[in-house]
């Protein structure tokens, strides 16, 4: 029996044990939560998926990723994601389990502190509250993690939400930068954005008689250096979402970190296309610094050539990021503000002026293509992605996309400075195919 065969089973005894306990305890809290009405049934659900990934990068003569991997860097993922809910009335618990295997036979890259562009903030439980991540099998050029992903208990009523536990919230109007998404948003080069990474949290949802609604959520983290809970590094947050007659709005309050933040973000339509704004204003409580962030988008849908087509155009503005080219890691590093977002997972981009185009077409109903652009305006440095997405069956779906780097060396799609000498951190074109399987 390979290595790797007895990783999956050993994670795969984890998951039914964890799912054996879980189904036990969602069957005792759930009996003892039922409302006085008329019992309801247990129900469980259960589902998942499997998803294999090979992504192959190539690196530029002069990069500092050549020194380290060669003209190309080969990755194998595979990843496993078992969900379990279990229901009873308005009361349900969900957890879902993940067994992630990265192989790269010329070396995974590891996390350094020191290198701001280089942390998985999603994939590590370093400053959670409850650390639900382990790894099974660390080498040079494999990594075995397993974890919960979701973990938390649910009540629905008509106008009252409430979860505690692992869970997911996005907020904000970005459609490719979203700056008032706090909590884990994706990279805006993300190719798969089917899950993001859950948090340690209370979130409660009210529903007023007006069709507005009251949000509030309370993240629990701990310090990554003593490993205790930390009141410096939680979340508190209130947003209001309501409706001005066909204006839409959204007013956030929020202690973030060692931050206090307002935001604001506006929603309609607009001869037939949708417009959305978010504009954020934080406030450093020690240093007394203010940044703002703002961002903006149109979009529309229409038919053409009998295909359904949709786009969005977008401008960011990242008032945390460096304000001139070129960019140097060391720069990075020593914008405080903005590496530790870029730590945390907040933040993906360096400078501060960005436009974002998308566009999709059905080409059949089982068969998309998608062309999406980012450029800094600043050094005028862009990515370019075409991105394909194919249901080969009903549970069976097949994506590839292309990424194309373009920008001179110092820019941030070009390759910004290392701080060795004739290596900038450049990347060229890169491959990624994913085939997924549902259940």
């Amino acid at each position: 029996m390979n290595t790797l065969t007895k990783q999956l089973l050993s994670g795969a005894r984890t998951f039914i044990v964890s799912s054996s306990f879980l189904i036990s305890f969602g069957h005792s809290l759930l009996a003892v939560a039922q409302s006085s009405a008329e019992p309801n049934a247990i129900t469980t659900e259960f589902s998942g998926h499997a998803k294999y990934q090979f992504i192959d990068s190539y690196f530029p003569d002069d990069s500092f990723y050549r020194t380290q991997t060669g003209a190309s860097k080969i990755d194998h993922n595979l990843e496993f994601r078992f969900k379990l809910a279990v229901y009873k009335g308005p009361w349900s618990i969900q957890a879902d389990y993940q067994l992630i295997h990265q192989y790269s036979r010329s070396g995974l890259f590891t996390q350094n502190e020191d290198n701001a562009l280089s942390s998985n903030h999603s994939l590590n439980d370093r400053e959670r509250l409850l650390d639900l991540s382990d790894s099974l099998s660390i080498r040079d050029t494999s990594t075995t993690q397993h974890r919960l992903d979701r973990l938390h208990v649910s009540y629905t009523g008509e106008k009252t939400v409430f979860r505690i536990g692992r869970q997911v919230l996005s907020w904000g109007n970005g459609m490719i930068f979203n700056p008032m998404d706090i909590f884990n948003p994706f990279d805006p080069a993300s190719i798969d954005t089917e899950y993001k990474g859950g948090d340690d949290m209370i979130y409660g949802q009210y529903l007023l008689e007006s069709g507005d609604d009251i949000q509030t959520v309370w993240v629990f983290r701990r310090d990554p250096n003593t490993e205790k809970p930390n009141a410096e590094q939680r979340s508190l947050a209130v947003k209001y979402h309501g409706f001005a007659g066909l204006l839409e709005y959204d007013i956030l309050l929020a202690e973030h970190y060692d931050e206090r933040l307002w935001g604001i973000g506006l929603s309609q339509d607009v001869g037939g296309a949708l417009w959305r704004a978010d504009a954020t204003l934080t406030n450093n409580k020690d240093t007394g610094d203010t940044t703002n962030t703002f961002v903006t988008n149109l979009s529309y849908s229409w038919v053409a050539w009998n295909k359904n087509i949709s786009a969005v155009g977008e401008y960011f503005y990242n008032g945390f990021g460096t304000s001139s080219s070129p960019y140097s890691l060391q720069g990075t590093i020593d914008n405080t503000s903005l590496k530790k977002r870029l730590d945390r997972g907040e933040l993906y981009t360096l400078g501060r002026h960005y436009l974002g185009l998308s566009a999709t077409m059905e080409l059949t109903p089982l068969f998309w293509l998608t062309g999406q652009l980012q450029r800094n305006l600043d050094d005028r440095s862009t990515l370019l992605q075409l991105i394909t997405q194919y249901d080969l069956e009903q549970n069976l779906q097949l994506t590839s996309a292309v990424n194309l780097p373009f920008g001179h060396t110092g820019s941030e799609y070009g390759g910004i400075d290392s701080g060795i000498e004739n290596l900038p951190l450049s990347a060229g074109p890169s491959l990624f195919v994913q085939l997924a399987w549902y259940f």
